[in-house]
């Protein structure tokens, strides 16, 4: 019998609007989903949220950066892949007295005319060096190639994320959605 070869692909993210614990909402369930793709011996790869994981590496390092950077690092020594997913609602949300504020912009291009770092071309190479420097503590020659956007979204402003995208390396967007195809920046 021939065998299938499948690659999965998983976005890792926290919810939007608030967790009950972020290892119910991400840890537990991704190193679950880890643990049955070893057992069936399928490649996962884990879209990540890295600008969330930006963000708690000032709100809450420890409980939550720590973790991310571990879980990362476990999934590719693993032999799964991690790529970069993008949800910029992260670059202005905020965390006062323990309350969470999501932002309202949560498309790449409402920073199509934001100043420099938090336009799009800044947001997204903060975001691929980051996921870079994270993964290559796992894998020293790891390569951040691939792309899904956050709700799907990739415009208006298409032109000028893409753009950004493959100025950072980035050859394959993953952002498929109800009536589009896959494509290739």
């Amino acid at each position: 019998m021939q065998r299938i070869r499948l690659i999965l692909s998983y976005d890792h993210e926290l919810s939007l609007g608030g967790t009950e614990s972020f290892a119910y909402n991400l840890f537990e369930p991704t190193d679950e989903l880890l643990r049955v793709a070893e057992e069936l011996d399928v490649p996962v790869v884990l879209f990540t949220d890295v600008l969330c994981a930006d963000r708690y590496r000032v709100w809450d390092r420890v409980g939550f950066f720590d973790p991310y950077c571990r879980q990362l690092g476990d999934a590719l020594r693993a032999g799964h892949d991690v790529q970069l997913h993008i949800h910029p609602h992260w670059v202005d949300s905020v965390f006062e007295a323990g309350v969470y504020r999501p932002s309202t912009h949560f498309a790449l291009s409402d920073f199509e005319h934001a100043a420099p770092p938090d336009d799009i071309a800044g947001i997204v190479a903060r975001a691929y060096d980051l996921l870079t420097a994270i993964c290559r503590e796992s894998d020293p020659a790891y390569r951040c190639i691939a792309y899904r956007a956050g709700g799907h979204n990739l415009s208006p402003a298409t032109d000028k994320i893409l753009s950004s995208l493959f100025q950072n390396g980035v050859r394959i967007d993953s952002s498929i959605v109800k009536g589009d195809r896959k494509s290739v920046v």
